[in-house]
């Protein structure tokens, strides 16, 4: 993260800069001016040096200006962007380290070019307004990148949770929530009051708050067990990798760093981690994988006996195959929106990006099966699996993909539905009998109704407006051509 202070040294190179190339001076004659060494002024320019009183006034003096003007906050007109960008939380709060960038090449990008960046800048911030993009998205989707980066495995995260689920549990495979409170208590000297909130102002739609003070974590009593145990683990998570800059409800209603957001994810992460005995189910998802014929009933099974959401199961399934190298998959949440839109409210995906997505404003293919489901599901059934394999229009790519979907809840007003996908290649059929099964419904899909040129689909959602202005364009285009082409 960057420094208050290397800020102020970034900024300081960059008016040297300005004022330097105002003046038309080489290094070489400010150096004259000054008697400071070329390198120093070249670095003090990259904002990797910050020069002392004596050392201030002498170039200020050669630069025919004054020291304050030299450490001047703000910038001139042309690099507003620029100094929007510096004085914002942004560079200061994410953890470049984290994704293998160094601080000093960021400086030297911006010192070199203070005026292209600034452009780019620019247009950036203009295309965050046009799509309502702000700090808060930034950071999630930063996350995101984070977890993409690292096939959403973390073995450091892993370990911990595994080893003290077995100090308190050993093989057991089926946890309740006495057990999880207990922990808390005996390990943390957390205590748990799981009949709160629903009842309190402001704080009914919340599923769970830690108040530090107290160490006491308040659950919702209208959570179902599953969320319960997901919350109690999470709890357990935040405390086992003993996590300070935190937030203290399940919801991360103000952002204020990167760092906050990460923590939160680390404690989800321990949770799916603690709460699904690791070798009970690999055996399982193995015994699963080996069947020739797919039963989708079988999913249902698997959750039903680690007692957790189908969220949960979806990530720890995707630990268990990244260790048998089936890399290639993707897992989203959909929910119903206002009136009867679906929402995409969470996703990730891991090594490829091919998998659905939806332009703002665009209306998601409804031939998806958890887009589908989440759609046609009764209130009063009970949770719903589905499946199909989706092959892409135009495309021999191929995902096996599983939806389950939950019926509304008193915390969830609306139904929801997570899917998980396979990528279809060597790695997951050389694992997954059952893909060969001729069974498995197979649907073309698409990314968006707007997008899409499949002319017989009975499931579109809105008009292939994008199509029929890239078939306008062309056509303009063709009898431009001839016009010019005619003698």
């Amino acid at each position: 993260m960057l420094s208050d202070l290397a800020l102020q040294r970034i900024i300081f190179g960059l008016n040297v800069k300005q004022r330097r190339s105002q003046l038309g001076l080489s290094f070489a004659e400010l150096s004259e001016r000054t008697n400071i060494a070329i390198s120093y002024l070249n670095e003090i320019e990259k904002g990797k040096k910050f020069p002392k009183q004596k050392k201030m006034s002498d170039l200020a003096k050669g630069l025919d200006t004054d020291p304050a003007s030299l450490s001047e906050i703000s910038l001139p007109e042309k690099l507003k962007p620029l100094s929007f960008l510096l004085e914002s939380n942004f560079l200061k709060e994410i953890p470049f380290d984290l994704f293998g960038i160094e601080i000093g090449k960021i400086v030297e990008i911006v010192s070199n070019a203070p005026i292209k960046v600034a452009a780019f800048l620019s247009a950036i911030v203009e295309l965050s307004r046009n799509y309502a993009v702000g700090e808060r998205h930034f950071y999630l989707i930063a996350m995101r990148a984070y977890q993409e980066l690292h096939d959403n495995s973390f073995p450091e995260i892993d370990e911990i949770a595994i080893r003290l689920r077995k100090k308190h549990f050993g093989k057991k495979v089926h946890l309740e929530v006495s057990d999880l409170v207990d922990v808390l208590y005996k390990e943390y000297g957390v205590k748990t009051n799981l009949n709160s909130l629903a009842d309190e102002e402001d704080l009914d739609s919340l599923r769970s708050l830690y108040l530090p003070r107290k160490k006491l974590l308040k659950l919702n009593k209208k959570l179902q067990k599953d969320q319960q145990l997901h919350q109690l683990a999470k709890e357990i998570g935040f405390h086992a990798l003993q996590k300070k800059n935190r937030p203290y409800s399940n919801s991360l209603l103000e952002i204020s760093s990167f760092e906050e957001v990460l923590t939160n994810f680390q404690a989800g992460y321990f949770s799916v981690s603690f709460l699904i005995e690791v070798d009970s189910f690999e055996k399982t998802v193995d015994e699963l994988a080996a069947l020739n014929e797919w039963n989708p009933g079988r999913i249902n099974e698997l959750f039903n006996s680690f007692n957790v959401s189908p969220e949960t199961l979806c990530r720890r399934l995707n630990f268990i195959l990244q260790k048998r190298s089936i890399k290639n998959v993707f897992f989203m949440r959909f929910s119903m929106g206002d009136g009867l839109n679906v929402k995409m409210d969470k996703e990730l995906h891991l090594n490829r990006k091919n998998n659905i997505y939806a332009r703002v404003g665009e209306t998601y293919c409804k031939r998806w099966s958890g887009i589908y489901a989440v759609e046609k599901i009764e209130p009063t059934e009970g949770v719903t699996v589905s499946t199909q394999i989706s092959r892409y229009y135009n495309t021999d790519t191929r995902y096996f993909v599983f939806s389950i979907v939950k019926p509304p809840c008193k915390v969830r007003p609306k139904p929801i539905s997570i899917s998980f996908g396979i990528l279809i290649d060597e790695a997951s059929t050389s694992y997954f009998k059952f893909l060969n099964d001729k069974n498995i419904p197979e649907k073309v899909v698409n990314h968006t109704c707007e997008r899409c040129e499949l002319n017989t689909c009975e499931e579109r959602g809105a008009a292939a407006i994008h199509i029929q202005k890239k078939q306008q364009r062309k056509s303009i285009l063709n009898a431009i051509n001839q016009a010019i082409a005619e003698k």
